[in-house]
């Protein structure tokens, strides 16, 4: 009964007042907002700076990838998890550093036939090998060079035949 009213008595009782700072005079040679905290109230600053630091520990291929036509036609989209060599403890296998991911056709992108998981991605410095199996069809094989930041170049061999083709970072 007692732990009931104390319940009560928490959940109507107002919140407790911030504590107030002590006024001081104001220094015109100090700033307003100490340089070490962002200007926006809401940490965006901080969160960004730790996210593209969480960013840099990662490998080359982290993050989303669209495969294109040398028409400048879509094909796919990849996510790829890049661990940089180092153990990753959201990954299938987390005591090895595999690079892993998935992969969407666009054109069969509500299809349960256009998704699924990469079954092969090796890089070997400036060559990229990634190898995935759709449904009910042979494997796909996309061998890539390096083309630049961001961008790769090569050719697609699947059951439908070879197409040259360019992976950029989305």
């Amino acid at each position: 009964m007692i732990a009931l009213a104390l319940a009560a008595a928490l959940v109507a009782a107002p919140p407790p007042a911030p504590p107030v700072a002590p006024e001081q005079p104001p220094n015109a040679e100090e700033p307003a907002v100490p340089p070490t905290v962002p200007p926006d109230a809401g940490g965006e600053a901080w969160v960004m700076r730790d996210f593209a630091a969480a960013q840099a520990l990662r490998g080359p291929l982290e993050g989303r990838w669209r495969l294109f036509r040398t028409d400048g036609r879509p094909l796919y989209f990849f996510q790829i998890a890049d661990p940089g060599g180092k153990p990753d403890p959201r990954a299938s296998r987390p005591d090895a550093p595999d690079v892993e991911g998935a992969w969407l056709d666009i054109a069969r992108s509500r299809s349960p036939a256009g998704i699924g998981y990469l079954a092969s991605v090796r890089l070997r410095q400036t060559r990229l090998v990634m190898l995935f199996y759709e449904l009910r069809r042979a494997a796909n094989t996309l061998t890539l060079s390096a083309a630049g930041p961001g961008v790769w170049t090569g050719v697609l061999d699947g059951p439908d035949g070879s197409l040259k083709v360019v992976m950029r970072r989305d």
